[in-house]
């Protein structure tokens, strides 16, 4: 049985989220599904989308350190290395089609690298590069690359020191860009131009196919004096025969000169920091807190172990809602670097691939103490407590389990529910409920009664969305309130209480042995309690009516009509103290009305009881308008039924 839990999508922010997953590489389309819950049917096709995005964040990191490793022997040791720069058209090109954003790239500039690095191999020199292109598509050949991460905010001062202080460029280059013009006069400002080797491509070999001519460039590029030009898509030695000649100069007897406190002090992100501070980053975070509360409630185990210790079947659950929302939380957790939302939402999936049987739900504790390892790696003083900043207030159920609190937070509970804040109450209600069977104070009976007040309008809150789950707590609050009875039983009236609610939905469910076994023993219980209690004649009325609209519903008319007609001899005994039971007695008339007109013979018998209920019609608008507006056409419709009796 499907059980949604409460949970609702997220609005706005998804499409500037989406364009800062470039760096996931071709893997930016497992996150996207992951955030717009449009996962495969096939378990082991979405496991790849779930574990796929970790080893590309795990990949930037160690091409990441693994630059900042070998530049810092560098400047301990004086060792030259080589920077690496490129205009990115050469080898990558995105283009957004639709809601879809898709990549183009080739081998050119790879192809490249993979030359340069077999040239530097036998004298051990770091060729070293700043994140772009297609770094988060392709791995390096020997899966040793170096690739610094940078960002906005520090890439000027990075590429500053990486520029001072290279023994040789080389700088792949097809189209003018911003970025290419900026580098190209740091290059010129650092007085590093003969050391620069600039390789031409021509722009139709690239992904990005925009018009650029090698003369423009190289005219543009007359000050440098290393200049080359290849003129297929594919270097081959005979076209880096002068490059590889020129780098060789360049590198002999070559020392690092110069300081990288920026380049080695930067540590590792996959964001942008315009995106940290922007409004969509600020509204996602708050969205994967909330709903990230919603689950930690869902899935704790204090309420599933006190349901499964009373005998109370859940097994059959499946949790939809929480299915999609929490791959979409492990997404945009992702897109926003939030390793602590990473790691809890996929505790969540794997108990959600545990209730489906999957055989890979196990290695999800293992992804998730990945995750970690590269927090540490990112973060290496502690990640930023982003649950502390985004999320509304302390977490309950963090807070010392007292009796006091679980009562506070229904009462909020009840004033979301009455202010139509069905999320807020949903979280609420079972916050309260796990709090109330934690807590150890107090009087051990109040807290079970108070624990079952909790289950039972929770039951009734969830009866118009969850029916499948509220039943599940209204056999809590039921089991509960028969122990409190079976110690105090002037509170046997709590159980024929929980029994009709209980037995009123699954009426509306078609359940009609159920709740006729409900309604039945709420009758008993109700009979059997003093008639001088509190609303002992209003519920006694009520359990008779409902077993009597039951009785209708599965055909036992005479049965009907036996307890219609108790109930009515009730509501004429209530008028004598209590007016407003006008209003009951005329919707009973209408009741045994309609069920007198299914009854052989009895017709003439239902008009006269919808003739009574008219008469009463008077003095039900003067208590409620509405109502008798109400009645009235149901009294027509019964009097037509009748009609002809």
């Amino acid at each position: 049985m499907s059980v949604e839990g409460g949970i609702c999508p997220i609005h706005g922010g998804v499409v500037a989220i989406n364009d800062q997953l470039y760096r996931f590489g071709a893997d930016e389309f497992a996150v996207g599904h992951l955030i717009n819950g449009t996962l495969p049917d096939d378990d082991a096709e979405r496991w790849k989308i779930v574990e796929a995005p970790r080893w590309h964040i795990k990949k930037l990191v160690d091409e990441h350190l693994r630059a900042q490793a070998a530049l810092r022997e560098c400047q301990d040791t004086g060792r030259p290395f080589v920077l690496f720069l490129r205009s990115f058209a050469t080898e990558h090109h995105r283009m957004r089609i639709d809601k879809e954003v898709r990549s183009i790239y080739s081998l050119s500039s790879l192809n490249l690298q993979e030359w340069l690095e077999q040239h530097l191999a036998d004298d051990k020199i770091p060729l070293v590069k700043l994140h772009g292109g297609s770094d988060g598509f392709l791995s390096d050949v020997n899966g040793e690359g170096k690739v610094l991460s940078t960002h906005a905010h520090n890439w000027l001062p990075v590429a500053t020191e990486l520029i001072q202080s290279a023994s040789a460029i080389v700088f792949l280059v097809s189209h003018m860009t911003q970025g290419v013009v900026q580098e190209f006069d740091l290059i010129r400002a650092a007085g590093q131009t003969r050391r620069c080797l600039v390789l031409i491509v021509d722009a139709q070999h690239t992904p990005d196919r925009g018009a650029a001519r090698t003369e423009n460039i190289a005219a543009s590029l007359s000050d440098f004096p290393h200049v080359f030009e290849q003129a297929s898509a594919n270097p081959g030695a005979a076209h880096l025969d002068g490059l590889g000649q020129a780098l060789i100069s360049l590198l002999k007897g070559a020392r690092m000169k110069g300081q990288l406190n920026e380049t080695l002090r930067t540590g590792f992100t996959y964001l942008e920091p315009n995106f940290v501070a922007s409004k969509d980053y600020d509204e996602t975070e708050v969205y994967i807190w909330r709903q990230m509360r919603l689950l930690r409630v869902m899935f704790d185990d204090t309420y599933w172990a006190a349901l499964k210790a009373h005998g109370i079947a859940f097994e059959h659950f499946t949790f939809p809602g929480a299915w999609k929302v929490a791959h979409q939380l492990y997404g945009l957790a992702l897109a926003t670097a939030d390793v602590a939302a990473i790691r809890e939402s996929l505790r969540y999936l794997e108990l959600l691939y545990l209730f489906r049987g999957a055989d890979f739900a196990l290695v999800f504790p293992h992804l998730a103490a990945q995750y970690g390892e590269i927090a540490q790696q990112m973060n290496p003083d502690g990640p930023p407590d982003t649950e502390a900043r985004y999320a509304q207030g302390p977490d309950p159920l963090r807070l010392p389990s007292r009796m006091d609190l679980p009562v506070e937070l229904f009462m909020v509970a009840e004033k979301a529910r009455q202010n139509n804040a069905p999320e807020q109450a949903t979280y609420l209600y079972q916050a309260a409920l796990i709090c109330a069977l934690r807590a150890k104070d107090g009087d051990e009976a109040e807290r079970r009664w108070i624990t079952a007040n909790i289950a039972r309008d929770w039951a009734k809150f969830q009866s118009h969305g969850q029916q499948e789950w509220a039943l599940v707590n209204y056999a809590l609050a039921l089991k509960l309130y028969r122990d409190v009875a079976a110690a105090d039983p002037a509170k046997a009236g709590e159980v024929a209480l929980c029994l009709n609610n209980m037995g009123s939905l699954q009426f509306r469910r078609q359940d009609f042995k159920s709740a006729n076994a409900a309604f039945s023993e709420a009758i008993t219980i109700r009979r059997g309690l003093s008639r001088d209690g509190k609303g002992y004649m209003v519920d006694l009325y009520t359990s008779l009516a409902n077993l009597g609209l039951l009785m209708v519903e599965t055909g036992s008319f005479d049965r009907a009509h036996a307890l219609y007609g108790e109930a009515l001899d009730i509501c004429e005994q209530r008028l004598a103290s209590e007016p407003g039971a006008v209003l009951d007695l005329a919707r009973q008339r209408i009741w045994m009305s309609r069920c007198l007109a299914k009854m052989p013979g009895r017709k003439a018998d239902g008009l006269e009881h919808a003739r009574r209920a008219e008469a009463l019609l008077g003095s039900v608008e003067r208590i409620n308008p509405q109502a008798a507006t109400d009645l009235r056409q149901a009294i027509d419709e019964v009097a037509k039924a009748n009609a002809g009796g």
